[in-house]
Formats: C-alpha cells, structure tokens, sequence
C-alpha cells in the first residue's frame, strides 16, 4: 500500500472513530485495509470507498461543515493580458468531481467562441486539478 494512500485511509478511520461502535470500527478497517490493498483499486477508487463511508458514518452537521470548506476551497483568480486585449481566468476546485464537471462545460459546444462583436474578446481558463501540480488549458 502506498503511503499516501494509507495516510488517506488513516485519516478517515480517525475521523469515524468516535462515531462507530467497536465491531463496527473493525469492520470498517478490515474494508479499508483491504481496499487499499488491492491493486485494481486505484486512488479514485479509494476515494470513493472513503466518501461513502463517511457520508453514511459522520453526523450532517460535520458533513456541512466538510462541504463548505470544500466549497471555499474555490479560488476564481482573473487577470489581463496583452494590455488588456486577453482575460486570463485561473479556476483553483477543491474535488475531483469539481474539476470533472468544469472540464466537461469547458469542452462542451456551449463554451465556443461566439461570433461577431464578443467575438473581439478572447477569454483563456486554466483549470487546476485537486492535488495535481498539473493544469489544463482550453
């Protein structure tokens, strides 16, 4: 098991801890340590585990409190180029579920140029992938 990934899969367990009675809890050890041992689970896999088991686990007030860090994690940064003839817009997501849907907009038939006067100014995105140094331009 990488590390990370059992970094990952720690913290979870530490998070439903309190929560889970104790046959519970090693149930939900044996399930991770399992998962995180298999090679076909890959890391979105393992998120994914670990998602469900804190939805269905951790009470609503701290999945709120989870979703509005998530949220504010977003950063719209904006700026001008060329002397003000190019917008660059840099699109910071908290998830990869965030990052999915924004590509999909980006590369969907609505987000083509449009013809004619707004034609004139052209607007370049960036988007950063959760824990990816890498980005993605369209």
């Amino acid at each position: 098991m990488l590390l990370e990934r059992a970094a990952r899969i720690h913290r979870a367990l530490t998070r439903v801890r309190g929560v889970l009675g104790p046959e519970d809890y090693d149930g939900a050890v044996g399930l991770l340590a399992q998962a995180g041992c298999q090679p076909l689970f890959d890391d979105t896999d393992i998120g994914k585990i670990i998602d469900k088991l804190l939805r269905e686990v951790l009470p609503e007030k701290e999945r709120d409190e989870r979703e509005k860090r998530r949220h504010e994690a977003r950063n719209l940064y904006e700026s001008s180029l060329a002397g003000g003839d190019l917008r660059r817009l840099i699109l910071t997501l908290g998830s990869d579920e965030d990052y999915e849907t924004v590509r999909a907009i980006l590369m969907s038939p609505l987000s083509r140029p449009a013809t004619g006067a707004s034609r004139r100014r052209r607007v370049r995105s960036t988007v950063a992938r959760p824990g990816s140094g890498a980005t993605t331009r369209s």
